[in-house]
Parts: structure tokens; sequence; C-alpha cells
């Protein structure tokens, strides 16, 4: 399995937990240069079959679009060759995103969310318990935030999105993206 610890900053703070040094944790910079092709940047194995993505911004939502998406429809891109070409041989099947609190306290934007609800053979999974979290007195003080309110109004849409999908994935007997097609990938 992999870790990335996704702070958004443009050198990566150690993460202090039993662990860390593992070779297969990542820091998000580390992992953002070498996505955005920086010559100097080390390549990831991206061997796993299980991610873990710790974060709860744009940096995080980023990071993990790109391990999840299918390669396919990352051709049209800007995205550098040789990293396309390893991301067409990534093993990853399960994608875990970890934010800190909950869906109230993550700061997604609505466009990187929006991303989320397009991913092609991709399955989507929430927890139901993230948004027991979410009490009135949490969605009185987002309506007075613009951005919040939109955000955690996506993340609703993803919520209702997951589940339409569990329950077709139950009556197909094999997880299925969006469309109804098969996923060969899960997104926690």
């Amino acid at each position: 399995d992999i870790i990335i610890f996704a702070t958004g900053a443009i050198n990566d703070n150690p993460l202090r937990i039993p662990g860390s040094q593992l070779p297969q944790v990542t820091g998000a910079a580390q992992f953002v240069a070498w996505y955005d092709g920086y010559p100097q940047a080390s390549t990831p194995q991206l061997t796993a079959s299980s991610v873990a993505v710790i974060g709860g911004g744009n940096v995080a939502m980023d990071i993990s679009r790109m391990l999840i998406k299918n390669p396919e429809d990352l051709m049209n891109t800007d995205i550098p060759q040789e990293v396309l070409q390893k991301l067409q041989h990534n093993q990853l099947t399960d994608l875990h995103l970890f934010v800190r609190r909950g869906p109230a306290q993550a700061k997604f934007s609505v466009q990187e969310l929006r991303e989320l609800e397009n991913l092609r053979g991709v399955r989507l999974m929430v927890s139901d318990n993230d948004f027991e979290q979410i009490d009135e007195a949490t969605r009185q003080q987002l309506s007075n935030d613009k951005l919040a309110r939109q955000m955690l109004d996506e993340l609703e849409i993803i919520r209702k999105m997951a589940q339409e999908m569990t329950e077709n994935s139950r009556v197909a007997g094999h997880d299925v993206d969006k469309d109804g097609n098969e996923a060969t990938r899960r997104y926690w």
C-alpha cells in the first residue's frame, strides 16, 4: 500500500506518525512535481493496489484524481508523456481519501468535486457516518459562507451518486460506475 500526505506546501513537511519513513510514503510536493514533469522529481512506483491520500484540499483532490482517473482520459491533456505511460501501468484498485475532521471542514473547490462525478470506470464509495456529524448548527454556520455551502451541497450530490452506484452494483453483481459500466477502481 502507498500513503500520500497532501498539505499543499511547496516542500513536504514530515508526517509525524509511525511508519512515515517507509519508502511507500510520499509527500504531496514530491508527487505533484513528478506528475507536473519536473526533471528532478522522483518517479513513484504505482504498484500498490490500495492507496491512501491524506489531505482536505485541492492538492489532495488533484493527486487522488490523477491516481484514480482512467489514463485514456488524460491523453488530450498537457500531462508529460512519461507520466502518462507510468499511469497506464498504475496497479491501483482502491483509493482512500482521508480528510481531517469531516465534510464540512474540507476545502475542496466545487469544480474539483464535480470532476468526481464524471470518473469513468470508478465506483464512488462514501461513508454515511461522515455526514452524520453535519448537524443543523453546522449547516447554519455554513449558510453564511457561499463557497462552503456550495461545496457541502456538491458533496451531498456525490453521496447520492455513491448510494446509487452501491445499489446498482448490488443488482449487477459487480462494481459499476455512474453510467452502469463495470468499475475496476473504487474511490473511498
